[in-house]
């Protein structure tokens, strides 16, 4: 190689890492929303399941207090949803970037994938932003928590 196609290749190198180090960090702050969200309402659950001395009152009650729980529970959902799609997309872009260059690099010292990796790499860079098994857990993990406060609060409430 010459020194200026390996300028090139390692120009291509930080273009392709720096793409891929901002999908990475990017990944680890969608991961921390999301445990703290958890945190959250695993913290409101053992609150929920302390046992009531006797003679006392459950705090919440009617059907207000499991129409409320309710309520947030589903503007909660909503917000992560919101936050997943917004991060899966740019995700989406840093991944493409990152393969972009990855491809740009294989041309350019001329190594070639067979055809069945080619593809796998093609279909997981798609543009099918959304529906990321990871993205999809998290919001199924968040609905059930939120299911489980309502249903604690509709029990201890009726």
């Amino acid at each position: 190689m010459t020194p200026d196609e390996r300028n090139h290749f390692e120009s291509l190198e930080s273009l392709r890492k720096a793409a891929y180090v901002s999908y990475n960090d990017r990944r680890s702050y969608e991961w921390k929303l999301a445990l703290s969200i958890w945190s959250s309402i695993g913290l409101v659950i053992v609150g929920l399941v302390q046992p009531i001395e006797n003679g006392k009152v459950f705090p919440l009650g009617g059907t207000v207090a499991w129409i409320v729980a309710l309520a947030l529970g589903v503007v909660l959902i909503a917000v992560h949803i919101m936050f997943s799609i917004v991060i899966a997309k740019a995700n989406s872009i840093d991944r493409a970037v990152s393969v972009t260059y990855m491809e740009r690099m294989r041309e350019f010292v001329n190594v070639h994938f067979n055809s069945t990796l080619t593809n796998e790499i093609n279909e997981y860079s798609s543009n099918n932003v959304w529906w990321k098994k990871s993205h999809v857990a998290q919001i199924i993990i968040t609905t059930i928590l939120v299911v489980a406060v309502v249903f604690i609060i509709f029990h201890r409430s009726a």
